[in-house]
């Protein structure tokens, strides 16, 4: 069986993605509220996402790319994704005024 190589792009493409779906559908709900400060959230959680695949790529294919380690630097990029559309979410949100 042979094995593509992953690139970069993709997994930053990836990480990207899926942050763009998840913050798409909060504000989806915010949209239907009526206010227009909600597009700013979705530049800035996209960006997270993909600085959170940015780092599984970099923790997974090219510091542990097999083992144990990997299964940990998995989890750990994991926990470091949610961590940055996390961070990324309060920035926005502190930056338009609607984080207290």
């Amino acid at each position: 069986m042979e094995k593509h190589p992953a690139t970069l792009g993709k997994y930053a493409l990836q990480g990207a993605g899926i942050a763009l779906v998840l913050v798409a559908i909060f504000l989806l709900f915010l949209l239907l509220v009526g206010d227009v400060w909600i597009f700013e959230p979705l530049l800035t959680v996209t960006i997270g996402g993909a600085l959170g695949g940015l780092v599984y790529y970099q923790m997974v294919h090219k510091w542990f790319p097999n083992g144990w380690k990997r299964i940990l630097a998995t989890s750990l990029s994991v926990l470091i994704y949610f961590a940055l559309l996390w961070g990324c979410l309060v920035l926005t949100f502190s930056a338009t005024g609607h984080w207290d």
